[in-house]
């Protein structure tokens, strides 16, 4: 069953493929990156079979076990969390409740990081930090969290938010 679908996939890949071999070269200019990205796979898998100035581009065979290797590799990367947690106007309590459930969601859907708000707080505790900017990243790494948090770290030029990456 499960190589039915990888066949499949690889003859819609196929079929995508033998479409960039009969472009013409204006088209070229409207390929958005992830077509750059398989033309460029493409154009170091195939052979040439001859050379026509005729046609748009020369036929060619495909290697299908390197084509289905590369497609098998392909994985898709998230281009920025795949979830934000806001805890902003919540207690201690709230959040952490809060947090732990949306964490546990998270997981399930196989997310592979989120960005948690905690806000930079009034700064109560003396070192100018609020106490979610402060207490957050103590849970993150505390033991009931330490099935589903991998690691954390602070969104770059954001000091009220992190991001935590899951397990």
């Amino acid at each position: 069953m499960c190589q039915d679908n990888i066949y499949s996939t690889l003859s819609k890949v196929i079929l995508s493929i033998n479409k960039y071999l009969v472009m013409k070269k204006d088209d070229a200019k409207n390929l958005t990156n992830d077509d750059k990205k398989v033309w460029k796979h493409v154009t170091k898998t195939v052979t040439p079979l001859g050379e026509h100035d005729d046609s748009p581009r020369p036929a060619a065979t495909i290697d299908f076990n390197e084509a289905l290797k590369h497609l098998l590799s392909i994985k898709p990367i998230p281009k920025g969390p795949q979830a934000v947690l806001d805890l902003h106007g919540m207690t201690r309590n709230e959040a952490y409740k809060y947090l732990e459930t949306q964490l546990c969601i998270c997981k399930i859907r196989k997310y592979k990081y989120v960005e948690v708000i905690t806000g930079k707080g009034h700064g109560k505790g003396g070192d100018g930090l609020g106490i979610l900017k402060r207490k957050v990243p103590l849970w993150l790494e505390g033991a009931k969290f330490k099935s589903l948090v991998k690691s954390w770290k602070q969104v770059p030029g954001n000091d009220g938010a992190i991001y935590v990456y899951l397990r």
